[in-house]
């Protein structure tokens, strides 16, 4: 049962993030969002901030996560006919 909350939680099931104490998200806005480092190479670092905004008069408890993918790199070769 608590690796099947684990997964609702990551995923942001809103019921379950409410069972957490977690608030509402629409209540965040996010701002001011900068990328420092558009070109990322493995094992290098991605720079980036921004601000986050409670819309509330109370505070709101908050879960933050985030991924980075890593876009393949497609080579291209043409094909020359003699």
């Amino acid at each position: 049962m608590k690796h099947a909350r684990r997964g609702l939680v990551k995923k942001g099931n809103l019921e379950i993030m409410k069972l957490f104490g977690f608030g509402e998200i629409d209540k965040i806005k996010i701002v001011d969002f900068k990328i420092i480092t558009p070109i990322v190479k493995i094992k290098d670092d991605l720079v980036f901030s921004f601000n986050l905004i409670n819309t509330e008069n109370t505070p709101l408890k908050i879960r933050l996560e985030y991924g980075l993918y890593y876009q393949k790199m497609v080579l291209y070769r043409k094909k020359y006919l003699k």
